[in-house]
């Protein structure tokens, strides 16, 4: 009986009768094979055997043994590692690798090893076999191991976590003691300084035009995090500047920093990104909403195309079950506002129906319950909060 993947071994001597023969028959009169002093020309320390007559051994054995009598060796790639010598006694190790029953053929690997346990033949042969063979063949039912997937600890994630959002999140959610994966882009050493000692927080510097740095954050969350939320607080800086002071690549830059940046980011996280739970939530900017400010040229289009991406992103992650919606705020009693003229946040104050600015804790409550289950129900919403300030 054979089964596939078991080794059959055969043991041949080569004699110098063999070799005399196959001379014969093939009228190869190579002298290495024969004189001394030619083997040695060649660099050879004595005569070598014929190379194929290694390899015609093995017709012997598929014609009488694997599988034997009305076998038709069809195909055959030999490789001829080691030379051969007169008198060598020679291992053919045989394995049956696949057999098809529809078109009654094998594929037979063969190994031939000297009796210093070299090897100097390797051959990959192509058999074809009468079917009374089927009935010498013993078929083994493969055990089917099954793997147990690795369980993906859940992961919360805070984009631009030195921001005053996002370091408020941050913190909120530490408190909650979740698993939080922290990045940001400049001020590391203050991040750091805020979340010294706190459990279960990763800080991470990261661009995300930086293809290094995407790949940083792809190993770092692959086979061991299931991403349940992003907080994307990512902002260019607000600049006040007129049309005519402004060109296409200041323009580009936010682009980059904000949309380029969350698309980079999704697109890098999306085999991650757990199906049915995550929430992404974006910052955006009032400004998308009415009349835009004045001499914000950079800023305004930069935080319409944010808010462009995030509606298309919800879209494309809805049937995942993936939520993605954008807060937009007015102006935050913040450091992002603090190069506003104080005539400014007064006249935006008084303009607001509430009367008021939003503080951080404000709008990090906002944040918190886009997050929770209780928004189960909300996706592709640009949350307007700047205490009515602007009505549609």
């Amino acid at each position: 009986m054979f089964e596939v993947g078991k080794k059959y071994t055969h043991k041949i001597k080569v004699t110098k009768k063999k070799i005399d023969l196959f001379q014969k028959i093939t009228l190869d009169n190579n002298p290495i094979h024969s004189n001394l002093s030619e083997a040695k020309k060649y660099g050879l320390k004595k005569p070598i055997v014929f190379g194929m007559l290694t390899g015609s051994f093995l017709s012997g054995i598929i014609g009488n043994k694997i599988p034997g009598r009305g076998a038709l060796w069809s195909d055959c790639n030999i490789t001829f590692s080691k030379p051969v010598y007169e008198n060598d006694l020679l291992n053919f190790e045989n394995k049956i690798v696949r057999i098809s029953f529809s078109t009654l053929q094998m594929i037979l690997e063969t190994n031939v090893f000297n009796k210093k346990n070299e090897k100097v033949m390797e051959a990959h042969s192509s058999i074809k076999f009468p079917k009374n063979f089927l009935k010498k063949i013993k078929v083994v039912k493969a055990k089917i191991i099954k793997k147990k997937k690795k369980k993906l600890k859940d992961l919360d994630i805070v984009i631009g976590a030195s921001s005053d959002v996002g370091l408020e999140i941050a913190n909120n959610l530490t408190k909650k003691k979740k698993k939080l994966l922290l990045t940001y882009f400049k001020n590391g050493k203050f991040l750091k300084k805020e979340m010294k000692n706190k459990k279960n927080n990763f800080l991470l510097k990261l661009d995300l035009n930086s293809l290094n740095d995407l790949n940083k954050i792809k190993k770092f969350v692959k086979n061991k995090y299931s991403i349940k939320s992003i907080v994307y607080t990512v902002s260019g800086e607000i600049e006040f500047r007129t049309l005519k002071d402004t060109n296409q690549n200041d323009i580009k830059k936010e682009i980059n920093i904000q949309t380029i940046g969350l698309f980079n980011l999704i697109k890098t996280l999306f085999e991650n990104l757990k199906n049915n739970e995550c929430s992404i939530v974006v910052i955006g900017s009032d400004v998308v909403f009415g009349k835009p400010p004045i001499k914000m040229l950079t800023y305004n289009v930069a935080k319409s195309s944010l808010l462009g991406i995030t509606k298309s992103l919800a879209v494309e992650l809805g049937s995942k079950g993936i939520r993605v919606n954008m807060v937009s705020p007015g102006i935050i009693q913040a450091k992002a506002s603090s190069n506003f003229p104080p005539i400014t946040k007064e006249k935006y104050k008084v303009d607001s129906t509430l009367n008021k600015i939003a503080t951080v804790k404000n709008i990090s409550e906002i944040i918190e319950f886009l997050l929770s289950k209780k928004s189960s129900h909300i996706t592709g919403v640009n949350l307007r909060a700047n205490a009515g300030h602007s009505f549609d």
